[in-house]
């Protein structure tokens, strides 16, 4: 009887086609204690504080002549705005990006396949529905406890929902714009994400509002230092937004870049920055480690 499943002493039924179990009820539960052609749905999932939905399925596939287990884990988020809307298109695109670099580890060691680097976007209701799909396979020689394979990954779901999309604004003066060109080729080589005017800032564009909603996005904001970025008003005024934006809810990191010695503003006197005036490579990887986490971040 392919309808019921049984784990220690609760019974399933098929809900449109599956079996739903909670994830805490998983037990010892393994593949071949699936029915055949039968399909698990972990439910009761970590919730999601942003707009990220994790789905995850167990499928007995075949009967007892050509079994195949597949292991599915279905990442999603939605985003609202036009299809043409440049700023939405950035948005989910950078989430993409985001969702891919926080699994990546569990792709690059064989635990788990990407799909062939497929991601999913579809138009639905007016918002865009956008997904990564991570898939594994197994043999009935493997067969391994369902929980012991899942729960990694859900922990790790569980950081990433904590975990703020690393998204960087690059405030500078225009004297600077050689260093910066440089710095902002150095940080896409390693996979930052950033806002930088020359890119963002097109013919006909406003540039107060480009700038503001840069700003907005931005999780960390580097300041370039030099003699003349320190004597520039744009320059303070952008360094106070993301002062008080940090005040006002914590959602923004200010990281001051050292290009050569000059006048360290007071607003960012008490901060540590990252240092380019001796060896400008290392200044730049300070940044980078700062973004994501490193202990060794800056001196």
């Amino acid at each position: 009887m392919n309808d019921i499943l049984r784990i220690e002493n609760k019974k399933y039924s098929k809900t449109n086609g599956v079996f739903k179990v909670p994830l805490s009820d998983l037990g010892e539960t393994r593949f071949c204690d699936l029915p055949y052609y039968s399909t698990i749905e972990v439910v009761e999932l970590p919730g999601s504080a942003k707009t990220y939905c994790l789905s995850i399925t167990a499928t007995h596939a075949g009967g007892p002549d050509n079994e195949s287990f597949f292991l599915n884990f279905h990442l999603d988020f939605w985003q609202a705005g036009e299809a043409k809307d440049e700023k939405v298109k950035n948005i989910y695109q950078r989430k993409l990006r985001h969702t891919r670099s926080f699994f990546q580890d569990f792709v690059d060691s064989g635990w788990l396949d990407d799909g062939d680097g497929d991601e999913i976007i579809t138009r639905f209701n007016g918002k865009w529905l956008c997904g990564v799909l991570y898939s594994r396979d197994f043999t009935r020689q493997d067969n391994p406890v369902l929980s012991q394979v899942i729960n990694p990954f859900v922990t790790r779901y569980k950081v990433f929902l904590e975990t703020s999309e690393p998204y960087l604004f690059l405030c500078h003066a225009s004297e600077d714009k050689e260093f910066v060109d440089i710095l902002a080729i150095y940080l896409d080589s390693r996979g930052v994400d950033l806002w930088y005017d020359k890119r963002e800032i097109k013919v006909g564009d406003s540039i107060v509002s480009r700038i503001n909603d840069g700003l907005d996005a931005a999780s960390h904001i580097v300041v370039v230092l030099s003699k003349a970025s320190v004597e520039k008003t744009w320059v303070k005024k952008e360094i106070s937004a993301a002062l008080m934006k940090q005040l006002h809810n914590k959602s923004i990191t200010v990281i001051p870049l050292l290009r050569e010695d000059c006048r360290i503003p007071p607003l960012l006197a008490d901060i540590r920055y990252a240092d380019c005036r001796k060896d400008q490579d290392t200044g730049f990887q300070q940044i980078v480690d700062a973004i994501i986490g490193s202990e060794d971040s800056m001196k």
